[in-house]
């Protein structure tokens, strides 16, 4: 019964936005997802030109991602795993483009272990001349989205929009071998940036509350 009850709150948390319940405002049309990078291992490093000055993300020991200036001087933001793994954390970095050459943001997914756990979630930009993370782990947690269970990230623009996609792994029903696995959607967000606002609005478009 109490399982249940949950399940329904969140559920019904998938019906509102991440500011407070209110319909989504109209705002940015995301055109595309740029190349991905993924920093590991031997690649440690990858650069863009935003507002005509060179920014890069850095790898660094410990699991830790920087952003920083063209010369690694000056750090902007730093991104860790949520759960705190140091060993064996990688970053998938890339661009987002909107229709509106001012609102670019950036997207870095952060994954631990050879099956590709998420470890982290961010989506950053520029705001007042300050990298801020406009979207985390915690902002999607929020609405409901466990955190600490086991659980892959992907992300992609449908009609205009940026969505996040949750998976979760699980062994087959009736499968004795706990190395063969499936693999199956259980969250997917829809993000929308409020240009009046300045930030993005969740909106928890499919998700389980029993995951």
């Amino acid at each position: 019964m109490i399982k249940r009850y949950l399940a329904l709150v969140l559920s019904i948390l998938c019906l509102l936005t991440w500011s407070g319940g209110t319909a989504l405002a109209a705002g940015t049309i995301f055109l595309s997802q740029g190349d991905t990078t993924f920093l590991y291992l031997n690649k440690k490093e990858v650069r863009y030109v935003h507002d005509d000055e060179t920014i890069s993300f850095l790898l660094q020991k410990g699991g830790r991602l920087l952003l920083t200036d063209g010369r690694g001087s000056r750090a902007f933001l730093e991104f860790a795993a949520y759960d705190g793994t140091t060993d064996g954390v990688g970053y998938a970095v890339r661009k987002l483009c909107s229709a509106n050459p001012n609102n670019t943001f950036y997207e870095i997914l952060a994954d631990a272990g050879a099956h590709g756990e998420n470890v982290g979630y961010w989506v950053i930009g520029k705001r007042d001349g300050r990298w801020v993370k406009y979207v985390t782990i915690d902002s999607l947690a929020a609405i409901g989205y466990n955190a600490h269970s086991w659980h892959r990230i992907r992300s992609e623009i449908k009609a205009g929009e940026l969505v996040v996609i949750s998976t979760r792994e699980y062994i087959a029903p009736g499968s004795k071998d706990d190395s063969k696995t499936e693999l199956v959607d259980d969250w997917k967000f829809q993000l929308n940036w409020d240009e009046e606002g300045s930030r993005f609005e969740i909106k928890c478009v499919t998700g389980d509350g029993s995951h």
